[in-house]
């Protein structure tokens, strides 16, 4: 990690504290960083404007001050329609595809019907881009305007930046305003470890390791509770201090099963794709994504290990046909168990019930059945579900022993935020 600060020679003093609170911030994220290798102090003696090119670019906030204002005004403009566009349509890549769709000469699809095959609502997409005013025209007519198009060069040129100011958006999901929901945990008493606020743990001196640091107020405590039971005060001994350690976080398989028949299709499809990009950015988990439709059941993404092979993996995801959920439980139940050597959580997000058989000519039964290896497998299990199919989820839930949760709209940060609860919950 490089870091650059820029500030006066009479503040120089709290860089040391600069650097402590970005790295406590980082690793608070899991990341870990080695030692402090070193401070670079480039001031410059003369009293000149210092060159600060080696840490700017043309989408830098303020580390171009003395560069031309204009074009980094108009720049950081662009960056932030760049970025509320590529929110929208769920990726950079999406986004990119759309304009080039729009701007080509000879058309392999029409940029409307692409749209709407995509987003559900085509009008509401064209609503947002026309007040971004990055397109004009309607339907087959659609044409993008001078800003539309250097809307297109700008990605070319910089969608690494406009990606990484995507993750940052994405990595601060599950913060809705409120959620109205029904809960329902048929987890039969299962421990899944320690609660989700809970960060660190304090433990006896002989149990900690290394990495932990004497916990004041807990050592005096358990020294005051043992001067009280031999009836006399004496110094602090070895065995009333106390440690505090960081918990440290299980690394999990994590299973998306998401339903992709036709209904899904538009909004519902694009949240489930956040929340699969939420959870790979947010954890150290190895995520894999699953959907079901028709006879189908396809492994778009098996344990991603890079943000590329996720978005590949997103991108090949298309609604239609048929709910075969039988087929998509067994199938991840299979993936979940093959060399496995981490606990297993598979969530399911569904907007039906299952209308394809797999053994009998029941395909409710059938799924009934394919969620009982989900409880001899002990996989922790998370189903969101919609209201209209409470009394069918509740059965399938019951029979998976995992938690349902049933929402009145498949929404991205409702999604993020009941994952990464029931994320929290797996053992640290």
């Amino acid at each position: 990690m490089h870091l650059a600060v820029l500030m006066p020679r009479e503040m120089s003093a709290l860089l040391y504290y600069l650097v402590r609170n970005v790295e406590q911030a980082i690793q608070s994220q899991g990341v870990e960083l080695r030692r402090l290798d070193r401070i670079v102090n480039d001031a410059d003696a003369g009293g000149a404007p210092m060159d600060l090119s080696p840490y700017s670019c043309s989408t830098d906030s303020l580390l171009q001050e003395h560069g031309q204002p204009d074009k980094l005004s108009d720049d950081c403009a662009m960056m932030r329609d760049a970025l509320d566009a590529s929110v929208d349509f769920g990726s950079v890549a999406s986004l990119t595809s759309f304009l080039e769709c729009v701007a080509a000469a000879r058309r392999r699809e029409n940029p409307y019907a692409l749209l709407e095959r995509e987003f559900g609502d085509a009008e509401a997409m064209l609503t947002r881009l026309r007040a971004l005013e990055v397109v004009n025209g309607d339907g087959a007519s659609l044409e993008l305007t001078e800003k539309g198009r250097r809307l297109a060069a700008f990605l070319r040129r910089f969608a690494r930046e406009v990606e990484m100011e995507m993750r940052k958006v994405i990595r601060r999901s599950a913060r809705p305003h409120a959620i109205a929901l029904d809960r329902s945990d048929f987890t039969q008493g299962r421990a899944r470890g320690a609660a989700a606020g809970e960060s660190r743990a304090v433990v006896p001196a002989e149990d900690a390791d290394f990495r932990g640091a004497i916990s004041v107020p807990d050592t005096i405590g358990q020294w005051a509770v043992r001067c009280s039971r031999q009836g006399r005060r004496g110094p602090i001994e070895r065995c009333d201090v106390r440690i505090e350690q960081a918990r440290r976080r299980v690394r999990v398989d994590v299973c998306l099963l998401i339903d992709a028949s036709a209904s899904m299709a538009g909004k519902r499809i694009q949240a489930a794709k956040h929340l699969a990009r939420y959870v790979f950015l947010t954890c150290r988990d190895r995520v894999s994504v699953l959907t079901f439709q028709d006879r189908n059941v396809t492994q778009h993404v098996i344990r991603a290990r890079s943000h590329r092979a996720l978005e590949e993996g997103l991108s090949t995801v298309r609604p239609a046909g048929l709910t075969p959920l039988a087929a998509g439980i067994v199938e991840a139940v299979r993936l979940l168990g093959a060399k496995r050597r981490a606990p297993a959580m598979l969530v399911l997000l569904t907007d039906g019930i299952p209308t394809m058989n797999q053994w009998t000519g029941d395909p409710a039964r059938d799924a009934l059945t394919a969620a009982e290896q989900i409880a001899e497998q002990n996989i922790l299990f998370t189903c969101i579900g919609l209201a209209p199919n409470k009394g069918f989820l509740r059965r399938l839930t019951e029979t998976a022993h995992g938690t349902l949760y049933i929402v009145d709209e498949f929404d991205r940060d409702v999604l993020a935020k009941l994952v990464k609860d029931e994320r929290n919950r797996v053992q640290t």
